[in-house]
């Protein structure tokens, strides 16, 4: 009788952390060095990614406070904002109050399969989401300078759902410049034929529900340890970077692990230190 009331109770205190998880998101910085000409020396880069509006606790305001009162580059928004048509007009309010996060350039989304599955309205958020002054990228490009330096910002779109076209998606990029890719599932880098900066991913939500050998992390072809479920890894082709979400599916709870506000500082370095930094990371991941 006492063990079973002992572990009710500790049943009941584990879901209840794991449902405050959920409310209080962590912000990380996270660092990258590069020798392309950035012109300011240093780019700052807010990324959001699976928003999940169904299971989200986060309200925008606390987005905005934990953001701070800087303005970034650019806003990076890597897909799952939704997976039903009547939460379009939610997720929009959210991205409002999004919106009034300074940037130079803008905001920059692409799609996840969450979002797949409402795939014949994505045209009509797609057009929603652009009336804020959101740019939504399915794999294509754009280029712009940033403080005298070329910025290529690709976005590929869900590799999960089958709709990424990686090809399509470089085919306008130029050699020279910054590539930095926004993409969704981060196995699309084990199909990246095209050499990459740095590129932003979620998917994982760091495993939401994390115990010490997550071996459910074997069925999407990850190794099951928690430094292949979120973080800075390096690839073949580049550096990524796996966020571990703003929202939740299935169970509104993250237990091992809270929600994630990622500010990424890019840095012009010489070659000299970009080759230390670069070890570093290799080591790291």
């Amino acid at each position: 009788m006492l063990l079973t009331s002992a572990l009710t109770l500790g049943g009941l205190c584990l879901l209840s952390k794991g449902y405050w998880n959920t409310f209080h998101p962590e912000v990380k910085h996270i660092r990258l060095k590069t020798v392309h000409n950035l012109g300011a020396k240093q780019m700052r880069i807010l990324h959001l990614s699976d928003i999940h509006i169904e299971k989200l606790s986060v309200t925008p305001e606390k987005v905005i406070q934990l953001a701070g009162k800087e303005t970034y580059d650019f806003i990076a928004l890597t897909g799952d904002y939704l997976d039903k048509v009547k939460s379009i007009d939610r997720f929009i309010q959210f991205l409002k109050g999004i919106t009034q996060i300074p940037t130079r350039f803008g905001i920059y989304a692409v799609w996840g399969n969450h979002d797949w599955v409402i795939g014949p309205h994505l045209p009509r958020l797609k057009q929603k989401m652009e009336s804020l002054g959101v740019t939504v990228l399915c794999n294509e490009s754009v280029t712009t300078r940033h403080s005298g330096g070329q910025l290529h910002i690709i976005g590929i779109d869900d590799h999960h759902s089958g709709h990424s076209n990686v090809e399509q998606a470089f085919q306008d990029v130029p050699e020279n410049g910054f590539r930095l890719v926004l993409t969704h599932d981060p196995l699309i880098v084990n199909h990246m034929p095209y050499p990459f900066d740095y590129l932003l991913c979620g998917h994982l939500h760091s495993g939401q529900i994390y115990y010490p050998l997550p071996l459910h992390s074997l069925t999407w072809g990850i190794k099951p340890f928690r430094k292949h479920l979120c973080g800075l890894h390096r690839s073949r082709q580049g550096t990524y970077y796996i966020s571990g979400g703003l929202g939740q599916t299935g169970a509104n709870l993250r237990i091992g692990c809270r929600p994630e506000i990622t500010i990424h500082h890019i840095e012009q370095v010489s070659q000299s230190n970009q080759a230390a930094a670069d070890e570093r990371v290799a080591h790291a991941g």
